[in-house]
């Protein structure tokens, strides 16, 4: 019994957060890139890079200028039994106040990760931001409601 009441609160947990990060308040970002693999080239990174940028702009956050919150996205490569994987992070990095301190640092204010194998990893890391791109922006209207 404790067991199916266990499973219950965790399912229900989940039903109520799509991530434990929140998105309000953000009212410009500066859009950021890095590329730390060959696999994607020069072409696909201005396409990912115009991509937030569109999406962003039709959230109505502001990218025109330098801003002291960034929406970064970073693409790694790893390679396991002759199989090569892209493992791609979105977040935004913000200044933050620590709770027990004076001083400000950065903090990661929201992420979302995917990590996938490829064999045409331009088209696979457009399709990767696509996906990420689409849980930022329902989480970012969601929460504006």
């Amino acid at each position: 019994m404790k067991k199916i009441v266990l499973i219950w609160l965790f399912c229900i947990s989940f039903s109520f957060a799509g991530t434990p990060f929140t998105v309000t308040e953000i009212e410009d970002l500066y859009v950021v890139l890095e590329n730390g693999t060959k696999l994607v080239d020069k072409k696909t990174e201005s396409i990912l890079k115009q991509m937030m940028l569109n999406k962003l702009k039709t959230l109505g956050v502001k990218t025109d200028t330098y801003a002291a919150e960034s929406l970064i996205l970073i693409i790694g490569q790893n390679e396991f039994g002759g199989m090569m994987f892209l493992n791609t992070k979105l977040m935004i990095v913000s200044q933050v106040q620590r709770a027990k301190a004076k001083e400000t640092s950065l903090g990661i204010t929201y992420m979302i990760d995917d990590l996938f194998d490829t064999t045409e990893p331009n088209v696979d890391m457009i399709e990767s931001l696509e996906y990420m791109l689409s849980e930022f922006g329902d989480q970012f209207i969601e929460e504006k409601e």
